[in-house]
């Protein structure tokens, strides 16, 4: 035993007539060894990375491919089985868990896509047993389109807010790793959806405008975009301001939609002059 040890030899010191405050005085020093400054391992460990173990559903496998070429030494992938079996119920089977366990305990990114209700289904089916039976550190959820989000308010007796319905479904979700499970949500329809999250689960709201900024000022300069047109008024006090700190000289339009004599809908520029420009129009949420 080691600290029988310890004690044997200050006992065997002590009868040579040296003098030890204890045996750890006695032993040579250990130098402690550490990564290299710049190294990914030395920068997860100071916490200014954090690594993921990332699952995906069928319509984000792509998307966790790229991510993990982008940066592994943060993101580790490992692929799910969705299937079905022969009366259409899920047979779904998780990636990372066979033949050796690489999700227990570990930080979990998963990349979600409500592209139907029969796949947000099986995502609700499989996300449950990440938090109930994984063992998980702490589970992040990447929405990066929320599908029900024009649906955030009751319009009329008896209409489904299906937006509130989805987030409710997602905070249902038991807790995971003593921390609440994170939702991220690119360029939501209307930011106070984020508060229709609760329970164990937390939103956040971010944007892809950046992205688009990117590849504007990338683009060639008989090509570039020299004027962005918001289909509305809500569309444009949302992004308009964006645009114009990070564009200097692009043209902002604003549209509106009115009604003609034959009670028809017709889009008229409200403000701005897009002639003989290149346009990009922005709004604040396009199914298409």
């Amino acid at each position: 035993i080691d600290s029988d040890e310890g004690l044997f030899k200050q006992f065997c010191l002590r009868k040579q007539g040296v003098v030890a405050p204890s045996a750890l005085a006695a032993m040579p020093p250990v130098v402690a060894m550490s990564p290299p400054a710049g190294s990914p391992l030395r920068a997860v460990r100071n916490g200014s990375q954090q690594r993921y173990v990332v699952l995906a559903a069928p319509a984000m496998h792509l998307m966790a491919e790229r991510l993990v070429a982008a940066d592994p030494s943060r993101f580790e992938y490992h692929v799910s089985k969705w299937r079905k079996f022969p009366d259409g119920t899920d047979n779904i089977t998780l990636g990372g868990f066979a033949p050796e366990d690489r999700v227990s305990g570990r930080d979990v990114l998963f990349l979600a896509s409500f592209d139907s209700n029969d796949t947000t289904l099986s995502q609700l089916h499989a996300l449950t047993f990440l938090c109930e039976s994984a063992f998980l550190a702490s589970l992040t959820i990447l929405l990066a389109f929320l599908p029900t989000g024009t649906m955030e308010r009751y319009l009329q007796p008896g209409r489904v807010a299906a937006a509130n319905a989805s987030a409710k479904l997602i905070s249902q979700l038991p807790p995971t790793g003593g921390k609440r499970t994170r939702v991220m949500i690119y360029d939501v329809h209307a930011p106070p959806t984020q508060y229709f999250f609760t329970g164990s689960c937390a939103a956040t709201l971010h944007t892809a405008c950046p992205l688009a900024v990117a590849r504007i000022n990338s683009m060639a300069e008989g090509e570039k975009i020299s004027c962005v047109a918001f289909p509305d008024e809500g569309a444009a006090k949302r992004f308009g301001k964006f645009f114009q700190t990070h564009l200097p000289g692009v043209e902002i339009v604003t549209c509106n939609k009115v009604r003609t004599a034959g009670n028809q809908r017709q889009v008229v520029v409200a403000d701005g002059d897009p002639s003989e420009k290149h346009v990009l129009i922005m709004d604040d949420l396009v199914q298409s």
